[in-house]
C-alpha cells in the first residue's frame, strides 16, 4: 500500500484528510475471511485519486487481517493489463470489486453512492445475508 501513497504527495494528503465512519469501520474490521476485495484503478484518473487514498485509511483503521486485498493499475484505456481487466466489464475508475470464495458480491464504480465505507459495508453486508 506504500507504493500506491508514493504515486503522488497529493494521494499522502487525501488519505491523511479523509475520515472515515467508525460504524461503517467496525463492519469492515468483523470477519472477512472468504472475501476478496480487488481495486482497480489509475495514477491518472482524478476519481483514483481521491477514492483510491480514501480506502487506503479505511483499510488502515478497519484492518481487516483476513481479507484479501489486490490493487491494479490501469492504463489509460482500462484495457491493459489484458489479463487482469479482461471479462470483468472494467469502464471506468476506480472500480471496487467484493468477491467471497471467487463469486462477486457487488461492486463501487468510480464514485461510491453514499461513502467509500458504507457502500463496502452494505456489500458486506448483502454477503452476509445471501450466505446461510
Amino acid at each position: 500500500m506504500d507504493d500506491i501513497l508514493a504515486i503522488s504527495p497529493e494521494w499522502v494528503a487525501n488519505r491523511d484528510a479523509y475520515e472515515p465512519a467508525e460504524t461503517d469501520v467496525r463492519a469492515l474490521a468483523a470477519d472477512t475471511s472468504r472475501l476478496t476485495l480487488e481495486v482497480y484503478f489509475g495514477s491518472w484518473c482524478g476519481d483514483s485519486r481521491r477514492q483510491v487514498p480514501r480506502l487506503l485509511k479505511i483499510l488502515d483503521q478497519a484492518a481487516p487481517r483476513r481479507m484479501k486485498v489486490r490493487f491494479f493499475a490501469l492504463d489509460r484505456t482500462k484495457k491493459e493489463p489484458a489479463r487482469l481487466v479482461n471479462g470483468l466489464g472494467i469502464e471506468k475508475v476506480p472500480t471496487l470489486i467484493l468477491f467471497v470464495a471467487g463469486r462477486e458480491v457487488g461492486r463501487v464504480v468510480e464514485v461510491p453512492r453514499t461513502t467509500l465505507e458504507h457502500d463496502l459495508s452494505l456489500l458486506i453486508e448483502r454477503m452476509r445475508a445471501a450466505t446461510p
